[in-house]
């Protein structure tokens, strides 16, 4: 018998109102109503993750938090990640919720929703939330040997700039790379280098919530065959995890089109994972029919 797929579709609770429970975690993550029944209302994750629900139960009783013998208990309680403790607290409390009498771990703050639901607050500061390549202390650091990401938007317009201009068997014309240096200012750009030298880029465009491509990219060609491409892939998948995102994708000239150098560029994405999907005859124009390739990133 072949066995069923299972996902974690949303998570209960019970309270003595669903309306009123609902309408304190709508506010509390900024979540839309997605079902209301009279005694259930769903709310569903914008970002596509595990939904929250809420159901009435006219015996409902309160858990007793910290536990005590002989009193209700919780069956379970959220961990909420949050940027800013102080913050979510405040926000929280502003709108029904009350800091819990008991606070254990540094870090971390207890919460008591308005039925009575024990929730937590907690900070991670390496985490990437989505819309932020990442805070500055971190993007200073190596991503991996030789790469890091680029702040300023000017800094990632000159770096491509210069690096596709010296790779003119790839990029054509000059005005084609101007137009996608200024295009990359808006987008997650990583850079290696050797000393203070640039030597390479890849820049990322998020399709959705479940997929990016990788927009350009483009080693100098003395530094091709060293690494350096690798180093951009497994950097550019690092942050497209962190993201959520389950697919890194890009477009490249296809093998109908007899040129050595897009020869080299297919058989480095194959190496690195990946695989053709389709051929786009007429997405770019005839002469130079599209291959679409992804990498599944789990």
């Amino acid at each position: 018998m072949k066995n069923s797929r299972v996902v974690l579709a949303t998570v209960v609770l019970d309270c003595p109102d669903a309306g009123a429970l609902a309408d304190f975690y709508a506010t509390l993550l900024g979540w839309e109503k997605a079902v209301v029944e009279p005694e259930w209302v769903l709310l569903r994750d914008p970002d596509g993750g595990t939904a929250l629900s809420f159901q009435s139960e006219p015996d409902y009783v309160p858990p007793v938090w910290p536990e005590e013998p002989e009193t209700q208990q919780k069956m379970l309680h959220i961990d909420f990640l949050v940027d800013n403790l102080d913050a979510a607290v405040t926000h929280a409390v502003s709108i029904g919720g009350r800091v819990a009498p008991h606070q254990y771990l540094e870090g971390v703050v207890v919460m008591i929703d308005p039925a009575g639901h024990p929730f937590c607050f907690f900070a991670d500061p390496t985490y990437v939330w989505p819309g932020d390549y990442r805070n500055e202390e971190e993007a200073h650091k190596e991503t991996l040997a030789g790469v890091s990401w680029l702040l300023d938007p000017a800094d990632r317009e000159e770096v491509s700039r210069g690096i596709m201009h010296r790779l003119r068997k790839w990029f054509n014309p000059a005005a084609d790379i101007d137009a996608k240096a200024i295009m990359h200012r808006d987008m997650p750009v990583l850079m290696a280098y050797a000393g203070e030298e640039p030597t390479g880029f890849l820049a990322l465009k998020q399709h959705n919530q479940y997929s990016a491509e990788i927009f350009n990219m483009g080693v100098l060609e003395n530094y091709q065959g060293m690494g350096v491409g690798s180093r951009l892939i497994e950097a550019a998948c690092s942050y497209s995890r962190s993201q959520g995102w389950r697919f890194l994708t890009v477009k490249t000239l296809d093998s109908s089109v007899d040129y050595e150098p897009y020869e080299r560029t297919r058989a480095f994405y194959r190496r690195r994972g990946f695989l053709p999907l389709e051929v786009f005859t007429n997405y770019w124009d005839e002469e130079n029919p599209c291959l679409f390739m992804a990498r599944y990133l789990g």
